[in-house]
């Protein structure tokens, strides 16, 4: 049987090479002193009710990146990727822009941090699922926050979960 794959798989599978790639690139002190832990921000309580939704998001899977730190829930049931740092927003743009889904519309969103906005892009094949991502800036930090909708409903109506879910994230940042 065919796997499913999903943006935000897809999107581990870049940042990895681009983590393995960047981390020579380090400094000796930024290897020290530790990335966020973007997995332990949300208890398994708030995976629950926010990530899984009545789905499977019981796996986490923790990956450092190149300027920030990446959880994903599930087989791509969610996501949460914390960049920081001068390049946060570039990197965040480069990552969109590596999946061509840089120019899908931006839709500004309100309330959650600065620039705020969620995109919907569609999926490239048919082993690719859909999902929605609210990308804003909150203090030093830059979040792409990803969730995948229920069968049957369009990618659009994830948006009030990636509010809620981009809310307790900014709560529970250092």
């Amino acid at each position: 049987m065919k796997s499913r794959l999903s943006i935000t798989t897809l999107v581990l599978l870049i940042m990895s090479v681009e983590a393995t790639e960047s981390l020579g690139a380090q400094s000796p002190a930024a290897k020290l002193s530790g990335a966020l832990q973007v997995c332990s921000l949300l208890t398994d309580a708030e995976v629950d009710q926010l990530v899984a939704r009545g789905g499977d998001a019981s796996e986490k899977h923790e990956m450092h990146i190149g300027g920030g730190t990446s959880c994903t829930y599930g087989i791509g049931r969610g996501q949460i990727i914390v960049y920081s740092g001068p390049n946060a927003e570039a990197s965040l743009n480069g990552l969109l822009k590596s999946f061509h889904i840089d120019t899908v519309t931006k839709h500004p969103v309100s309330g959650v941090g600065e620039s705020a906005y969620a995109i919907y892009p569609k999926p490239r094949d048919e082993y690719e699922v859909r999902a929605g991502l609210l990308a804003t800036k909150y203090r030093q930090y830059v979040l792409g926050i990803s969730l995948e909708p229920d069968k049957d409903k369009p990618s659009e109506s994830v948006q009030p979960g990636l509010i809620a879910l981009t809310k307790v994230v900014m709560q529970k940042l250092p």
